[in-house]
């Protein structure tokens, strides 16, 4: 039994030697498990966690933003109180990523254009602040008098829901090339001023 396993032994030890000798000319090829194995995949995933606002996952897949989106975004001037536009901007969001454009700067840092369109809430504020002194003027011209400021919030939520039949006069279009690094395993968004304002509809 001994000149058995000692045989078996020395056969595991050639054959250990033999994978050596025909690897060592050899580059293995190298497969990155994190998120799906690649920084587009990466992307679109988070992009449709925010899209569907799940803002738990978003967070997780955000390299140097600790993100809240649901308290961001309501934290905005047309979030808290206007459930319309808030609805509007969750409602609004889709993107186009270009994976075929990907660049691996190097195995932890990629770049990944995309196209992303969204409800812009600043657009919409200044389309609204301009209907709004139209309005007015035209209140008064017929001999409407407005001593307070509050006595024009019925005319700014006349103009604001005739605004919101069409949200889509609204959105906003704009390309990203998105930074992404991998860490700790997994390709995560890194998010810059530009995409936060953008995924936050230009609210800031």
């Amino acid at each position: 039994m001994k000149r058995i396993t000692i045989k078996k032994q020395m056969v595991c030890l050639i054959c250990i030697a033999c994978v050596v000798v025909v690897l060592g000319g050899c580059t293995l090829p190298t497969y990155n498990l994190s998120m799906g194995g690649s920084p587009s995949k990466a992307l679109d995933s988070f992009m449709k966690a925010v899209v569907n606002g799940e803002d738990e996952k978003v967070g997780r897949m955000l390299y140097n933003y600790t993100w809240d989106g649901k308290s961001d975004l309501e934290n905005q001037e047309f979030g808290k109180n206007d459930r319309a536009i808030f609805a509007c901007l969750r409602s609004g969001r889709s993107y186009q990523i270009d994976d075929s454009a990907e660049q691996r700067l190097d195995s932890h840092h990629a770049i990944v254009p995309m196209d992303f369109t969204t409800f812009d809430i600043a657009k919409f504020r200044d389309t609204l602040s301009k209907d709004v002194v139209a309005a007015v003027q035209q209140k008064q011209f017929e001999g409407s008098v407005f001593e307070e400021t509050s006595d024009i919030d019925p005319i700014v939520e006349e103009v604001k829901a005739e605004l919101l039949k069409d949200p889509q006069r609204f959105q906003t279009t704009a390309r990203f090339d998105v930074e992404m690094i991998s860490h700790k395993g997994r390709w995560k968004v890194v998010l810059t001023d530009e995409l936060y304002s953008a995924l936050t509809g230009y609210a800031a």
